[in-house]
């Protein structure tokens, strides 16, 4: 028998964001600044309302250390998961 955690839940990239940020002591101003993107932009991407792609994982990496492949990956996770939390309650609902 395996033991595992399946929250219900999903932690966005942003969230994740959020941390390094405040860990390395970035505001999201310089963020925004060293990202190329809007003040706006960042903070819609901590609050889950925007996505990790193109070329902004490597500014991230930039701004926070962590290797641009994580926020890919990330992403690529964390879309992945709502996808399928989002197919479950659609059987969900068919079955009622």
């Amino acid at each position: 028998m395996q033991n595992s955690f399946e929250p219900d839940y999903i932690v966005t990239p942003g969230e994740t964001l959020r941390e390094a940020l405040e860990h390395h002591r970035v505001s999201i101003e310089e963020c925004a600044r060293r990202t190329k993107r809007s003040k706006q932009f960042i903070i819609d991407l901590i609050d889950g309302k925007e996505r990790i792609g193109g070329a902004l994982p490597i500014y991230l990496q930039e701004v926070t250390d962590i290797p641009a492949a994580f926020w890919w990956s990330l992403q690529k996770q964390y879309d992945n998961k709502l996808r399928g939390k989002n197919e479950k309650r659609n059987s969900d609902t068919q079955t009622d």
